[in-house]
């Protein structure tokens, strides 16, 4: 009998053993293939959308296909592993720790006002779950919002393109990169910067910015939608660079869709925990 027992017991052994490896890879393999549905989707409704320069009612219906193909598929357990590249109609940014990732993208005007959707996914390293957050940008405007910080149902919208991360006192920042076409009458670039509370959820903004004698939570710049404005991260001087931006003439001060590059080049440089505007760089360096 106790042989038996013995037999018995290598037999389920062996057989849960065979189950879980057997099951893994469907898994695995399930969600591949939801992944390729979700961005067959995409592809077809960008698509859709792309063909429409203004916003109308067949791409908001468009729209709303990515939305709930996106919210599905980032439910899913390993959806923080698939990446969609595609091109310029989505943007999908993950952290050098794999720990965020940030989906987002925009849609055609509507009477020349831009309007951005997106998510964030983040593995809490306390629980060692992932939370999907659905991006909800605000419709009124904000006083003083450049000192201020938000959460994800007040999002300040942009479609991102870069994202830098940085650490300070224990504490993990993602710096992101993004742009808006706001209204049709300025455009509006953004440095963000995105951090978790203790309960891990998303803060957007955080006083890291040292604007000469300012401490900012973000900094916008808004500027001629015939301008052309570069910000970007520089590897090599490991500084945030952009065009300074000015306007056309001295009466427009204030007035931004009269702003646009003067050819001069300043930089944020991280120092001592935050970012720290440097001005007057070499602009024949940038990229």
């Amino acid at each position: 009998m106790t042989d038996f027992k013995k037999s018995a017991s290598i037999l389920w052994s062996a057989f849960l053993f065979s189950f879980i490896f057997i099951c893994n890879p469907l898994k695995a393999q399930n969600t591949e293939q939801q992944f390729n549905a979700t961005r067959d989707t995409l592809i077809a409704r960008f698509k859709h959308i792309q063909a429409h320069p203004w916003l109308t009612d067949e791409v908001n219906e468009a729209n709303d296909k990515i939305v709930a193909a996106l919210e599905s598929f980032l439910k899913l357990k390993d959806a923080f592993d698939y990446r969609f590249e595609l091109d310029k109609s989505l943007s999908d940014l993950v952290s050098p720790d794999k720990k965020v990732k940030i989906i987002s993208w925009s849609l055609p005007p509507h009477f020349s006002v831009y309007r951005c959707y997106g998510f964030v996914l983040y593995k809490n390293p306390k629980t060692k779950t992932t939370t999907v957050f659905k991006l909800k940008a605000t419709e009124e405007k904000t006083e003083n919002i450049e000192r201020k910080s938000v959460n994800h149902t007040n999002w300040q919208s942009c479609v991102y393109y870069n994202l830098i991360q940085k650490k300070s006192k224990g504490k993990v920042y993602y710096t992101i990169l993004g742009w808006n076409g706001n209204d049709g009458i300025t455009t509006k670039k953004m440095i963000d910067v995105l951090s978790f509370s203790g309960k891990g959820e998303p803060v957007f903004g955080a006083p890291i910015f040292q604007m000469k004698k300012q401490k900012w939570s973000r900094i916008i710049f808004e500027y001629s939608p015939q301008a052309t404005m570069y910000l970007n991260y520089d590897e090599q001087k490991k500084m945030i660079v952009f065009d300074h931006l000015a306007p056309n003439d001295p009466m427009n001060t204030g007035r931004f869709q009269y702003y646009g590059p003067d050819f001069s080049v300043d930089g944020l440089k991280w120092k001592k925990g935050m970012w720290q505007l440097q001005e007057d760089l070499d602009a024949k360096n940038k990229d």
